[in-house]
């Protein structure tokens, strides 16, 4: 189970992940890392 604080958080990371996509077209390194940091905490 997700505590409330982690929930936000995370939807917090993926806002700022989206609105970096709309800035930048191609996808930068910054993304890619947060990509691979999220694939592993699953």
């Amino acid at each position: 189970v997700i505590s409330d604080k982690q929930l936000v958080r995370h939807l917090q990371k993926e806002v700022a992940r989206l609105e970096a996509e709309l800035r930048t077209p191609e996808p930068s390194a910054e993304a890619l890392l947060m990509e691979k940091e999220m694939e592993i905490q699953k």
